[in-house]
């Protein structure tokens, strides 16, 4: 039972790709989208979690803050403009990679190396991963299917350090504050700061757009509320429970739901080796979960 947070979060988390990208090709920009994505979070903790704590400028107010910069307004912000120049499987290939460097933060931080099983099972997940994404060109054998694009890529992988940098810090203070808090000072701080880009960039055009676009509405409120208030809650959550190197394992679930989504969204095909990654993630979730 202590899983299915982490888990319910990871598929969550692997459709957003999608109903993000629907959204920009709407022509919204990503700060703009991000911005009202933050507000609708952070109005949702409140209902949720009313309780007011003052800020203090002490080291964990500042841990804070760089927890709402790697992990909200600064990591979007590569993550979104990442879906503008490559493929939403692209961008979930490359999130997963988050364990196998988080777990590298982790041993240069902390001096701990990690047990044999994770990192075999990191590994394992991880072709179980290439195997999802490159299904279309093992299907087929025509290396056009695949797109690569060296700046979206590029972007990505700058998020994906980021959010390395968030699990981190994360991992200071999640054992000293209630889940729901630090959810909710991350998105504060994410809104402050991406608030000057959301000013600058936004315009009537997009506005009139997110106000009576249903399938924008939809997927602005699904993003808000469940894949960034909800989830975010419950990834905290996971972290306090389960630790950082468990709860990022099951990131490596993400790529499978873009692909699954993308599948209903473009009507492209699940293919054999599709479904033979998708069986290479699992043993590999479920071996690095072993104790060594």
């Amino acid at each position: 039972m202590k899983y299915i947070p982490a888990l319910f979060t990871a598929i969550v988390w692997g459709s957003t790709f999608i109903a993000s990208k629907h959204i920009i090709t709407h022509g919204i920009e990503p700060c703009v989208i991000m911005f009202i994505r933050f507000v609708l979070a952070y109005i949702s903790l409140w209902c949720i979690y009313p309780r007011y704590i003052p800020i203090k400028w002490n080291r964990d107010e500042l841990k804070f803050l760089l927890i709402g910069l790697s992990g909200g307004s600064v990591y979007f912000l590569f993550e979104y403009h990442a879906l503008q120049h490559t493929t939403a499987t692209n961008v979930g290939l490359l999130t997963s990679s988050v364990p196998i460097v988080g777990t590298t933060l982790q041993y240069i931080v902390y001096r701990q190396r990690p047990n044999r099983h994770y990192i075999i099972g990191s590994l394992l997940a991880f072709v179980g991963v290439a195997f999802v994404i490159l299904s279309p060109v093992l299907q087929s054998g025509d290396t056009s299917s695949l797109t690569i694009n060296i700046l979206g890529d590029s972007l990505c992988i700058v998020s994906v350090l980021l959010w390395s940098v968030y699990s981190l810090v994360l991992d200071r203070v999640s054992d000293r504050y209630s889940p729901f808090f630090v959810s909710r000072r991350l998105f504060f701080y994410a809104i402050i700061t991406i608030l000057p880009f959301a000013l600058y960039y936004s315009s009537k055009e997009e506005i009139m757009t997110l106000a009576t676009d249903y399938s924008c509405i939809i997927s602005v409120l699904y993003l808000g509320i469940i894949a960034s208030a909800t989830c975010m809650w419950l990834w905290n959550w996971s972290f306090n429970k389960i630790g950082l190197s468990k709860t990022n394992v099951f990131l490596y679930i993400m790529p499978l739901v873009s692909l699954i989504t993308a599948t209903a969204y473009d009507a492209s095909e699940f293919t054999i080796w599709a479904a033979v990654g998708a069986v290479l993630i699992f043993i590999g979730i479920v071996l690095a979960d072993r104790k060594g």
